[in-house]
């Protein structure tokens, strides 16, 4: 049964998420998509976003659970991430450059219309 402290949490947590977003809708009127992508953080970071991404809850569960089962450390299946975060340093700064925002996108303006279709065919 629900009591007035849950109510009141409930009411306390949906205005304060309410107020966020118009103060946040606030600090972004006049900015473009452009500001939106790279969000005016350096190449690096952007980078290092892209191999946090990769990394989560279910990574340090499962290996644990792996490692406990076989008797064997399974963190080193996940040093490949390291093959995610150093392409990504490499190539943001190209992307940054050519002004794109998708792979696909920049597979059109690089190559043809049909390599960026390819790709999304066989990522799907």
């Amino acid at each position: 049964m629900d009591r007035p402290g849950d109510y009141r949490s409930r009411h306390i947590g949906v205005t304060w998420a309410v107020w966020n977003a118009v103060q946040k809708q606030k600090r972004l009127q006049g900015e473009s998509s452009r500001d939106y992508f790279p969000g005016g953080k350096p190449w690096f970071v952007m980078g290092a976003a892209i191999f946090a991404a990769n990394i989560g809850s279910e990574h340090l569960v499962g290996l644990a659970g792996a490692g406990a089962e076989t008797g064997m450390g399974m963190t080193h299946r996940e040093m490949q991430g390291w093959m995610i975060l150093i392409p990504g340093w490499l190539f943001v700064p190209f992307y940054k450059h050519s002004g794109v925002f998708t792979m696909p996108e920049f597979l059109n303006r690089r190559y043809t219309r049909n390599t960026s279709s390819w790709l999304l065919f066989h990522t799907c």
